[in-house]
């Protein structure tokens, strides 16, 4: 049923029934905010064996999606993150795959929600890895339905022996 009509709008960037647009986040504290489904990577250095650090800063609307258009009676977390593999030869072990934000102070003025969080990713073998970064609002994994909102990034990580 997709096409050009007005109430068929589509949008990955804002969900035009409470105006609900997806997580920001960046991967350094003073780095390059990034949004939506576009994604967004860095590159990382680390040896076999030694915890890489992921450090992760978000920041979002607040607004809520839902299905049915009434409010669930327990709130997730504002922002949900969840990192895995995506790429590489080895086996990646998170220290935790959904960290959870703590509120933090330093983002944007009168953003809703501002948080930083933190795991750490250990790998088994050398090589070339690419890992996985996946941001839900309150609407959660995959929008509900909505085409809106998510956002992704990706670590890409040299493993030297």
């Amino acid at each position: 049923p997709l096409s050009l009509h007005t109430d068929y709008e589509i949008s990955p960037f804002i969900e035009a029934a409470v105006n609900n647009t997806p997580p920001k986040f960046r991967f350094e504290e003073a780095g390059t905010w990034a949004q939506g489904p576009i994604g967004f990577s860095v590159s990382r250095t680390t040896k076999v064996g030694t915890p890489l650090t992921l450090p992760l800063w978000t920041e979002d609307d607040g607004k809520i999606t839902t299905n049915s258009g009434a409010l669930p009676r327990t709130l997730p977390a504002p922002v949900i993150a969840r990192w895995s593999k995506y790429r590489g030869a080895g086996d990646v072990k998170f220290a935790d795959e959904r960290p959870v934000f703590a509120a933090s102070t330093g983002g944007t003025p009168g953003a809703p929600f501002a948080g930083k969080s933190a795991t750490t990713a250990t790998f088994s073998e050398p090589g070339e890895y690419t890992l996985h970064l996946m941001l839900n609002d309150y609407s959660g994994d995959g929008g509900q339905g909505f085409q809106c909102c998510w956002s992704t990034g990706q670590v890409r990580v040299t493993v030297a022996k």
